[in-house]
């Protein structure tokens, strides 16, 4: 498999090993690297006749002050670290998703586009308790957000839209990658297919009602 390379931060493999093993592990199913080295792995057919298993968007160089001047302040320091690698990824049919910085509205050709990072800090994914201090930057599973805060370290779960309140924490966003590639890595068959029963998210939800979450505001996109 061609190593995806940061342009600041250092190599996929070196920052992220889990992410790199279990690209690894699906190229049986296929790979595609675009010139821009958006990189896929995992022809998934079942899910949709063009849909792949995993999705890395690489860093480049003018990412970090590209997120920053649009927050309009720097990004804690934990997702400082991720971008200066990574430009966001969909892993695990997007059951692990990682925003970043969506350099065009539409697409005009093959290559995917990442979610961007503003949609999850605006109406519907920004919930009403959420703070100033809160940088939401991806989801697990259909109901779980991420987020990192600007006064404190580590990655933070919360039910996605409904509330920030944190029901799991990382210390970091490598332990964060790390367990959660691991844990879905398990999930998934050799077909790239979740198997029976897996749980696809990393915590039992306090509240979860389908016409609560997406009757009254509607579920994100998957990416193609």
């Amino acid at each position: 498999m061609e190593k995806v390379a940061g342009c600041v931060g250092g190599t996929l493999a070196d920052m992220y090993p889990a992410i790199e093993r279990t690209m690894t592990r699906f190229l049986p199913l296929g790979e595609r690297v675009f010139e821009s080295s958006v990189h896929k792995v995992g022809h998934v057919p079942h899910v949709a006749p063009e849909a792949w298993l995993h999705i890395v968007f690489p860093s480049h160089p003018d990412l970090l002050v590209t997120l920053e001047e649009r927050r309009g302040r720097p990004l804690p320091e934990e997702l400082q670290r991720m971008y200066r690698v990574l430009n966001g990824a969909h892993l695990f049919s997007g059951n692990l998703s990682i925003d970043g910085h969506r350099a065009r509205i539409s697409r005009t050709g093959p290559e995917p586009m990442v979610f961007d990072i503003k949609d999850s800090n605006t109406y519907p994914e920004w919930p009403d308790d959420a703070t100033p201090e809160m940088v939401f930057f991806g989801t697990i599973g259909q109901y779980c957000s991420l987020y990192a805060r600007d006064d404190e370290s580590g990655i933070f779960c919360s039910e996605r839209r409904v509330s920030a309140r944190p029901l799991m924490q990382w210390p970091s966003i490598e332990a964060m990658i790390e367990t959660e590639v691991a844990r879905l890595d398990e999930a998934f068959d050799d077909d790239g297919k979740a198997k029976e029963g897996a749980l696809l998210t990393p915590v039992e939800l306090p509240s979860r009602s389908e016409k609560r979450l997406f009757g009254i505001r509607r579920g994100r996109r998957r990416p193609s």
